[in-house]
Formats: structure tokens, C-alpha cells, sequence
């Protein structure tokens, strides 16, 4: 601490105090000659016992001058400790000279040089006490608000400093004095004065150090400690002036967190009015614009943001029709329903969606959008929901972060990675097996299920013994069995050759299920192959993909017994299920799909919410944080803390030749 009083006597400060530990029980008499242990008393005496008061100055002797010169120049040559004593001997014998005054200032800061802030703190007060008119005490009022606060005493600390600011001119000795009480304030929790002693700390140093901490003192009390009532009443009192703009932009952001829109918006005008040549003004302006357009929000309108033309057409528009009728079923049932779409085609391209985006907001104001589709587009469009403050839920976009990207984004879907957990689950658990081989396509599809399977299984202590990929666009698997330990006839018929037993690998294989990630029209092929190479009486696991009849058509009985899971099945045993695929085929003459099913539970689940009492984008964004176990015709629905979908998958497998489900 003595390199900070020292900094302070070359009209300096430093930007880094430490606190000193405090020597407990000792009083202001033990600084001054009562005192006993290992720090020796700074003086005794008649200096130590003379009641408080002004002393007569007597002009210092020769003798005096010799001593305290003798002290100085210990204390110039690094030796402290013997500067000490001559300093203290010299206070002792000559309590009134008129260099006393200089010597209690020296042993002040001796003091905090050897670590001895409550000595320090003794010298100090000695000296304002008895030589108040000394021109050293105002800087000793400093030095002592200084120790004061490091010890820890701010109520005192204030007090001091109020005193030396009545009598300091030197203006870096001013900015001290606001500073540390702004420190002192801090530590009181006084926050709002805390704040105005940096703000004059810093218009009045010239000192680049203390300049950047008071700053940085006052950012964190705008970010962290100031109160909304505060900030209000500080962006008055500092209206125009450069610290009002980060109070504005704390009080739109503090709104902004408790969903207060009109709170916001009243912050962020000001802002723009009083700071028109702000940096961020236009960011401000975009965001005041989805603030009035949120203040006008349509809880009645819906937007719908799908590829309706372009790649992705088709899947765009079997999520339409289970939208629309989802829209009319429950207009059926509640014929006063007041729900209308905004329909926009995103074509697929992710500036298009964005353009669309920002059109449903500001001009059609809508309380939510269902979309959009794809992976791609919706990772592009997660920044953009934040921004305009609107809940976007995509009906897919299942190989994404889309969820995690924005508080606003929101998925009605399993992923992949759900899938292949499920699978790994239902085949420990429930089926006890603890063996698996994966047989996966090689491309980000499967790899990305092939890893999920295995990270999985071996949490769940079982082993994956056997792995092997195969090109995506092959017809011919023979290598990549070979690889999981598959041998053709003529090969087994050499390796048995004397045996008279026609057997298979039933009993050698290290396995007991495969992980066949991929699609039906390659599952339909690779089953009867691995019956070819001799892999038989093994239970064959897959995903979504596999979820169709041609699967059957093409794997014959090969695929009997497999077992895979979907987020949808179209011959569920639920009623609400079989209502959908009914009305689904008579408006459109088809089998609804996963996609079209997750439009028409996406649809239904934010109808519910609105109808619920969410009255605008922030309550029904909080509405859908706390769905639980909404009945869709994809299953029991939950979303997460982060957005995601938490539902649990329709197990389904092949018996008999028809796809059935076992869950």
C-alpha cells in the first residue's frame, strides 16, 4: 500500500488498490503510544496523550532541521525501518515543531510501505487534528479517506474525503477524492451517488488510469447494480450528455428481459431522439420498428413461412395442407374461431425467408410464424427471430441447432439423434441386448446416426463390436457385410468342408442387432443380403426412413420382425390418428406424411396457447417454453428449455408381412 500513497504525493493514482488485513481490536490509543505487540507504537508521551486540538507551531531549531533531515535521508536510501523510528523519535520529542507536521505525513506513508495501513491510519488523523492549518492537510484528509476505505471503514472513508474535497485545488487530487468516493459509495450500496462520484472523477482527472476505472465502475453499475427506478432517474439528470445513451440502452435492455414492449419502446425513443448520431442507429431503428409493430400485434394471424415452389415444393406443400387442416377442423368444432394465415413461399432460399420474415412481422403483424421447413434456411433465420421478437416453430428442420440459436426458435420435430438414442434405449433395456454392429451409408445422415448409436450404447454399458459404411448410391453391400463378418455359401461350404453340417454364423456372430440407419429403398436391399452372407437370426434396427410398404415390397421376409421407430404412423391405434389420416385422404387423396402431420400438430398446439390467454409474441413465446404433453397425432408433445421437441417415438416393426406398431 505505500507505492499508492506515494503515487498520490506525485499527484498520481493507481487504478488498483488491494485491501490489507485489519489488526483486530486495536484503537486509535494504541496508534498513539498505548499500544503494544509487534508493530511498535508510533509515538508516546506527551504527543501520544495531549488532548486532540490545535498546537502552537514552534519554528523548527537547527537540531530539529538536523533530525528530521537525518530521517529524510534514511528514508531516501531504502531504509524504511530505520526511517520509521527517526520519524517517530522525531514527533516525540518535537510535538509542536514546525516540521512535525512533515514527519506524521512521512510516517503516514512509511507505513503503508512496511504493510501497516492502521499505523498509517493513526498518523494521518494525528496530523488533521493537531495541524489542521497545515498546508499538508487537506492531501493528509486524502491519504487518510484512502486508508479508511481500504480498511474498510466507508462511512469514515466518506467523511474524510468530504473534508479534503473542501480544500484540495489540484484538480487530479479532486478526482481522487470522487473517485474513491464512488468506491465508498459502491460498497454501501448507494448506487446512484456512486455513480455520479465516477462521473466527476472522470470529468475531472486528466489521469488516463483513473479515467478507465471509473468508467469501468460505472459500467458495471449500469449493467449490473443500478435498478430500472435508478436508471430512470439517471438518463433524466444525464440527459444529452455521453453516459445518458449506455443508461438508455441498460433501461430498453432491462424491458426488453421482463417483456415490457411499451417499457422498451419508451427507452429506445428517447434514445434515438437525444442521441441521433448514435453508433448503432440503425439497429435502434429496426428495433423500434418491431416494437410498434408488437404494440400492434395481430393475436389472430398466424404466418406461414414454407418452400411452396422450387426445391422442396412438395414437402412444402403437404406441411400447407396439414395446416390447413388443422385450421379447419378446429374451425368445425369452434365455428367462431377468429384465426387467419399469412402464407409466404420461401422458394427454399434463405434471403427470400428472411425478406418474408420481416415482411409478416412488420406489416401483417403476426404472433407467430410455423416454419420454415429446412435445415439451412432455419439456422439462417434463427438471429432474425430474436431481432423481430417473434416465435418461429419449423414443423422439421431436424438436422439443425435451430432451437439453440435464438430464444425465439422453436422445432416441432424429432431429430435423428432422438431416434438413434431411443433405439439404443429400447434394445438395452427392453430387449436386453448388450452387443450391437452398425451398418451405415456413408454421408452426414448416417455418421451422424452411427455416432449418436454407438456414444449411446456404450453409455448404457453395452459394446459396439462391429462397424462398417458403404457408399450411399450402392446396390451392392457385399463388402461392407464382409465387413461385419458376412461369408457367402461357397466360402462357409470350404470352411466346413468335412463337417457334413450345413450351418449359418448364428451361434459365432459377436453381435446381436445391427444399426441400419438409412432409407427403405437401400434397408429393402441389404436385408436379403445379409442373409446371403450368412448373417441371419440377428435383429435388424432402424429409423424413419425404413418407414414405408415398399420396404416390405423389397426386403420380402427378410425384413420380418425388424423393428424401427417414426415421429408418425399412419395406422396408429389412437382415435385422433385415425381422424387425421381419414380426413387427410378424403380432402387430398393421399396418406399424410411425418411433415404433414407435424404442420397439423404445430398448428393445433399454437391455436391452444392463443386460445389459452398468450395475448401477444412474448407470452405465447413463454407459453410454448411450458407445453407439456400436448396429444398430437405425433404423439404426447413437450418442448424443452431450449425449444426443442421432447416427444417419445412410435416404435413400430414388420410382422407378417404389415407394418404394425408395438408401443
Amino acid at each position: 500500500m505505500a507505492h499508492i500513497i506515494a503515487k498520490t504525493m506525485t499527484n498520481k493514482v493507481p487504478y488498483f488498490f488491494w485491501v490489507v488485513s485489519i489488526i483486530g481490536g486495536l484503537l486509535l490509543s494504541s496508534l498513539v503510544g498505548c499500544g503494544s505487540g509487534r508493530q511498535s507504537a508510533p509515538f508516546s508521551g506527551s504527543a501520544a496523550s495531549a488532548t486532540p486540538g490545535v498546537r502552537p507551531i514552534k519554528p523548527a531549531t537547527a537540531k530539529q532541521r538536523r533530525a528530521f533531515e537525518a530521517a529524510k535521508a534514511s528514508a531516501q536510501t531504502g531504509r524504511e525501518t530505520e526511517a520509521l523510528r527517526a520519524f517517530q523519535d522525531f514527533v516525540q520529542r518535537y510535538p509542536s515543531s514546525a516540521l512535525t507536521d512533515q514527519a506524521l505525513m512521512a510516517l503516514g506513508s512509511l507505513s503503508l510501505k512496511l504493510d501497516q495501513p492502521v499505523q498509517a491510519q493513526g498518523y494521518y488523523q494525528h496530523l488533521t487534528q493537531h495541524f489542521p492549518q497545515s498546508p499538508l492537510a487537506p492531501e493528509a484528509h486524502l491519504k487518510l479517506g484512502i486508508v479508511l476505505h481500504d480498511l474498510r471503514q466507508y462511512d469514515a472513508s466518506i467523511n474524510s474525503l468530504r473534508l479534503a474535497l473542501g480544500t484540495l485545488v489540484l484538480p487530479q487530487q479532486r478526482a481522487q477524492v470522487h473517485y474513491y468516493t464512488g468506491l465508498n459509495m459502491r460498497q454501501l450500496q448507494r448506487y446512484v451517488d456512486a455513480f455520479e462520484a465516477f462521473n466527476r472523477a472522470v470529468e475531472t482527472s486528466s489521469d488516463a488510469a483513473l479515467i478507465q476505472d471509473a468508467q469501468r465502475a460505472m459500467d458495471t453499475l449500469i449493467q449490473h447494480q443500478l435498478t430500472p427506478d435508478d436508471l430512470h432517474q439517471l438518463a433524466n439528470r444525464y440527459a444529452a450528455a455521453p453516459q445518458g445513451a449506455q443508461i438508455l440502452l441498460r433501461l430498453a435492455q432491462h424491458y426488453r428481459e421482463v417483456s415490457d414492449i411499451a417499457g422498451e419502446l419508451d427507452a429506445l425513443q428517447q434514445l434515438v431522439n437525444t442521441y441521433p448520431e448514435h453508433p448503432e442507429l440503425p439497429a435502434l431503428m429496426t428495433r423500434l420498428t418491431v416494437l410498434q409493430s408488437a404494440l400492434t400485434t395481430d393475436t389472430s394471424t398466424l404466418g406461414i413461412l414454407l418452400p411452396l415452389s422450387g426445391e422442396g415444393e412438395l414437402a412444402g406443400q403437404r406441411v400447407l395442407w396439414g395446416i390447413k387442416l388443422a385450421l379447419d377442423s378446429i374451425r368445425a368444432a369452434q365455428p367462431g374461431l377468429d384465426i387467419k394465415l399469412q402464407i409466404r413461399d420461401t422458394q427454399g432460399d434463405s434471403a427470400i425467408a428472411s425478406s418474408a420474415l420481416r415482411s409478416l412481422v412488420t406489416e401483417e403483424h403476426v404472433v407467430a410464424v410455423i416454419g420454415p421447413l429446412f435445415s439451412q434456411v432455419a439456422t439462417d433465420l434463427a438471429p432474425l427471430t430474436e431481432e423481430l421478437g417473434v416465435p418461429v416453430i419449423s414443423p422439421y428442420a431436424r438436422n439443425s441447432a435451430f432451437p439453440f440459436l435464438s430464444p425465439y426458435a422453436f422445432r416441432n420435430s424429432l431429430t435423428d439423434e432422438d431416434q438413434a438414442r431411443f433405439l439404443a434405449d429400447y434394445a438395452v433395456r427392453v430387449l436386453n441386448m448388450t452387443r450391437f454392429a452398425v451398418l451405415y451409408p456413408d454421408e452426414p445422415y448416417g455418421e451422424s446416426l452411427k455416432d449418436t448409436f454407438i456414444e449411446h450404447v456404450i453409455n448404457l454399458e453395452g459394446k459396439v463390436v462391429a462397424v462398417s459404411a458403404y457408399p450411399p448410391d450402392d446396390k451392392n453391400f457385399g463388402q461392407a457385410i464382409k465387413r461385419l463378418g458376412g461369408i457367402d455359401d461357397e466360402s462357409l461350404s470350404d470352411l466346413l468342408a468335412g463337417s457334413g453340417t450345413k450351418t449359418t454364423l448364428a451361434n459365432t456372430k459377436p453381435y446381436e442387432a445391427i444399426f441400419l440407419p438409412g432409407y427403405f429403398d437401400r434397408v429393402g436391399l441389404i436385408a436379403p443380403e445379409l442373409a446371403f452372407y450368412n448373417i441371419t437370426n440377428v435383429q435388424l434396427l432402424g429409423t424413419d426412413g425404413w418407414n414405408s410398404e415398399e420396404l416390405i415390397v423389397i426386403g420380402e421376409n427378410f425384413v420380418e420382425d425388424a423393428i424401427f421407430v417414426d415421429g408418425f404412423f399412419t395406422d396408429a391405434l389412437a382415435p385422433s390418428v385415425e381422424t387425421f389420416v381419414e380426413q387427410f385422404i378424403s380432402r387430398y387423396e393421399e396418406r399424410p406424411t411425418l411433415i404433414a402431420a407435424q404442420g397439423y400438430d404445430t398448428l393445433r398446439l399454437l391455436v391452444q396457447l392463443l386460445q389459452s390467454g398468450a395475448d401477444s409474441r412474448f407470452a405465447l413465446r413463454d407459453g410454448l417454453l411450458q407445453l407439456r404433453d400436448f396429444p398430437g397425432v405425433t404423439g404426447l408433445t413437450s418442448l424443452d428449455q431450449d425449444g426443442n421437441a421432447v416427444k417419445t417415438p412410435y416404435l413400430l416393426s414388420v410382422k407378417n408381412g404389415r407394418i404394425i406398431q408395438l408401443n
